[in-house]
């Protein structure tokens, strides 16, 4: 069962940090805060009635944001959210059912246009190398991604890890691909970098794929955003670098995108403005603004 906080509980930890030190920017670390359209409307209600206008994002599942349509999308960008994380996984129903999503394509599809409906950013989040992807399915992702993309985040592909406790490491210890989890932490080495192949494919193949199409979203990004090619290139090469083995410590392209955009505030969205307001509004007391419920 879930046991949910109390939605009254978490509004009002946030009046204290926006009264008591006037933040006004929250991020929500809760995969299931917005499980349902009440709540989300409730949340809705006491930030309203405790005079609180504030941003944020949050985390939310495909088969919550399309339960009662938009109802519940339109509470949330009334209460001021920003920015929903979703786990779209895969453009693929086969790779989708072989993971027990409990979501199709269609479902995906549907979530993105709600949530971009009512003009709030998505964080797209893909993953591949899981069983049943293909070169195809790689390049509907790609696809899917560019479709949806604000910028608001540099998006790229990153490869399925089966970490000790879920159904893939499981799957995989069934396959002989691992052994159990010393195996995998002996194994594991950075979340970029394919730790057990679930594909038909020959490893260095997926390499090439990843790096097609990882390039493809870099440019893709970049050409849109501020137009520097020469970190476009910088960035493609770090994830060929890690690919190849010559590198192992890269951090992935959004930290990257964070620290090296040269003019971050114009970029459209969550990240750039309420880091910005973040960074001024926190005392050395609260490093960290989070809201968790």
């Amino acid at each position: 069962g879930l046991r949910a906080r109390s939605i009254p509980k978490v509004v009002e930890e946030i009046k204290i940090l926006y009264d008591r030190y006037g933040i006004t920017a929250f991020y929500i670390m809760d995969d299931l805060f917005a499980f349902s359209t009440k709540r989300v409307l409730l949340f809705e209600k006491e930030l309203k009635d405790n005079g609180l206008t504030i941003k944020y994002g949050c985390d939310a599942r495909v088969d919550h944001v399309i339960k009662d349509g938009s109802a519940m999308v339109e509470s949330l960008k009334r209460s001021g959210c920003k920015f929903i994380n979703l786990g779209l996984e895969s453009s693929s129903n086969e790779v989708l059912a072989l993971m027990d999503k409990r979501a199709t394509l269609e479902d995906n599809i549907k979530a993105l246009d709600i949530v971009t409906g009512v003009g709030i950013s998505i964080g797209l989040n893909f993953i591949w190398n899981n069983p049943g992807d293909t070169e195809k399915s790689l390049r509907d992702n790609v696809d899917l991604i560019k479709k949806y993309n604000d910028f608001m985040q540099l998006r790229t592909i990153r490869p399925v890890t089966p970490y000790p406790g879920s159904p893939l490491f499981y799957t995989a210890i069934e396959k002989g691909l691992l052994k159990g989890p010393g195996d995998f932490f002996d194994k594991f080495v950075n979340s970029d970098l394919i730790l057990v192949n679930f594909t038909d494919l020959p490893l260095q193949k997926c390499y090439d794929l990843l790096l097609e199409a990882n390039t493809e979203l870099i440019n893709h990004h970049y050409q849109n955003t501020n137009g520097d090619m020469d970190e476009a290139k910088r960035l493609i090469q770090d994830f060929s670098d890690l690919y190849s083995g010559k590198i192992t410590n890269f951090r992935g392209a959004r930290h990257y995108d964070n620290k090296v955009m040269k003019n971050p505030t114009e970029r459209i969205g969550f990240s750039s403005t309420l880091a910005k307001e973040i960074k001024h509004a926190v005392p050395p007391a609260f490093p960290d603004v989070i809201a968790k419920v």
